[in-house]
C-alpha cells in the first residue's frame, strides 16, 4: 500500500495520466475564482471547468486499487503547475497499462515525479493549493448518467470536423433520434441554414 505522511498538506501520491493532465485546457482561462484555474484532483479523478464546460477524467489504474492506495481528498494543481507537467515526456511502456507518471512527494521545495521503471524525473514547478472542498463546486450529481437516458456512439473526429466547420456560428443545434438513427446538426444565420448528418457507430 502507498502510504502518505500525516501532513497531507505537503505530501500526496497521484498518478497521471495523459489525458488527466491534458484536462486542464477545460479550466477557466481568468476567473473570479481562483480555483477553477488550475486542475481539480481528488480521489481517483481530475477535473477542469470554465463554467459552460466541465470534464473530468477518472484513472481506471487507481479506480481498481481502491483503497490499496492513498489518494489526495482535496488539490488543486495550478495552471503552471500542469503547464510544467504537459511538457513533460511521459514514458512509453510495452503495457500500455503504464502510461502514466507517478507523483510523489509534494513539498515546498520541489515536485519529484517518475515513471513504474524509477527512472527519475525532477523539476521545480509550483505547489499545487490544498484548497477546502466547499471553494471547488461539487459537480457528481451533475455528471451522473440519467437512469432513463438514451446512448448514441459516434466517431468523436466525424462529429469534431462538422462542429469545427460551424464554429463561427452563435449556437448549434445537434438532434438525435431512435438507436441506429443519424445524428443531426443544425445552424444558421443572417446568410445560411446548414443541416449536417453523422452517421452513428453500430
Amino acid at each position: 500500500m502507498l502510504k502518505t505522511p500525516e501532513n497531507r498538506a505537503n505530501y500526496f501520491n497521484f498518478m497521471f495520466t495523459k489525458k488527466q493532465i491534458e484536462v486542464q485546457k477545460f479550466a477557466a482561462g481568468v476567473s473570479v475564482k481562483p480555483e477553477l484555474t488550475g486542475t481539480h484532483i481528488k480521489g481517483d479523478y481530475t477535473e477542469a471547468t470554465d463554467g459552460r464546460i466541465l470534464v473530468r477524467v477518472v484513472n481506471k489504474q487507481l479506480e481498481r486499487l481502491g483503497d490499496n492506495v492513498e489518494l489526495p481528498e482535496k488539490a488543486i494543481a495550478p495552471e503552471e503547475c500542469i503547464a510544467k507537467l504537459s511538457g513533460m515526456k511521459i514514458q512509453k511502456h510495452n503495457d500500455p497499462t503504464l502510461d502514466f507518471l507517478f507523483m510523489s512527494g509534494v513539498k515546498s521545495e520541489a515536485v519529484e515525479f517518475f515513471t513504474l521503471d524509477q527512472e527519475m524525473l525532477k523539476t521545480t514547478i509550483g505547489l499545487p493549493r490544498i484548497i477546502e472542498d466547499e471553494k471547488y463546486p461539487e459537480n457528481s450529481a451533475m455528471l451522473k448518467k440519467p437512469e432513463n437516458g438514451s446512448e448514441l456512439k459516434v466517431n468523436p473526429r466525424l462529429l469534431a470536423k462538422v462542429l469545427t466547420f460551424l464554429k463561427d456560428f452563435k449556437e448549434v443545434k445537434i438532434i438525435t433520434g431512435l438507436l441506429g438513427d443519424p445524428i443531426r446538426v443544425e445552424a444558421e444565420d443572417d446568410d445560411n441554414r446548414i443541416t449536417a448528418i453523422v452517421m452513428p457507430l453500430v
